[in-house]
């Protein structure tokens, strides 16, 4: 592909709109190639040509090839990105999340998936300089967790409860649920770095706020069996068998 290399150079040069011809070419030729498709969409975000009408017409077709981008290689965080800050909303935030939670759903391995969370967590930031939505800080957790770095969970579960408890004092009581589940994810990272009182104080205080989390009864009888209670121990292992039979 001569004109590859070609657009390759004039990218070099700064000269995107001959770049762009380049991989037009590319392109039409092999429209399925994805590296053509997230170069020429990336150079279609950041072209500025003088006519505004062109330039609404390159940012459309630049979140056309970058989608393409996106679902051909869920790992691209680049390319997911560049897409969420194309969108044409004021709060382009929201749409990264969006496009998060679609990467996320996807067939792909934990590394990507917590990579992908990390740079998200950090284009917000510092970059948009906005606060870091507890959901992208729970599921880095989460990833985490599930590699085996507990430390590194535990912080971003710390994080995330702190940024909630922040927004429930502000009235967004509709984070009450998450708070739940982030607790009880960060009393499973605390198990795992054997702070067994700490956990059980979490697991304790969810049932407090809600006595139906089963869960928390079956850990708290992990933790009683665990310490040689037996008796307290078959009392919890009691009460969770009674919500599920």
């Amino acid at each position: 592909m001569p004109y590859f290399g070609l657009g390759q150079m004039y990218v070099h040069r700064e000269e995107l709109d001959n770049a762009i011809i380049c991989f037009e070419k590319v392109l039409k030729l092999h429209p399925s190639n994805y590296d053509t498709l997230k170069v020429l969409g990336s150079l279609y975000a950041h072209s500025e040509p003088i006519e505004q009408k062109e330039k609404l017409e390159r940012r459309q077709k630049a979140k056309e090839l970058l989608k393409k981008v996106v679902e051909m290689c869920a790992d691209d965080v680049e390319a997911l990105i560049e897409l969420a800050q194309l969108t044409e909303s004021s709060d382009p935030q929201v749409h990264l999340i969006q496009f998060l939670f679609f990467f996320h759903s996807l067939s792909i391995d934990h590394i990507a998936s917590l990579d992908a969370y990390t740079k998200a967590a950090d284009f917000l930031q510092n970059t948009l300089q906005v606060d870091v939505p507890p959901e992208i800080t729970n599921n880095i957790g989460s990833l985490a967790f599930s590699m085996g770095q507990y430390q590194r969970a535990k912080e971003s579960f710390e994080k995330a409860s702190q940024k909630i408890s922040d927004d429930i004092s502000a009235g967004h009581n509709e984070l009450s649920g998450l708070q739940t589940t982030v607790t009880y994810n960060l009393a499973r990272c605390l198990e795992m770095l054997c702070l067994f009182d700490d956990a059980e104080r979490l697991y304790k205080s969810i049932l407090h706020e809600k006595p139906s989390y089963i869960d928390c009864y079956m850990r708290l009888g992990c933790l009683a069996r665990d310490k040689g209670q037996i008796y307290e121990s078959s009392v919890w292992f009691k009460v969770y068998l009674g919500f599920i039979v």
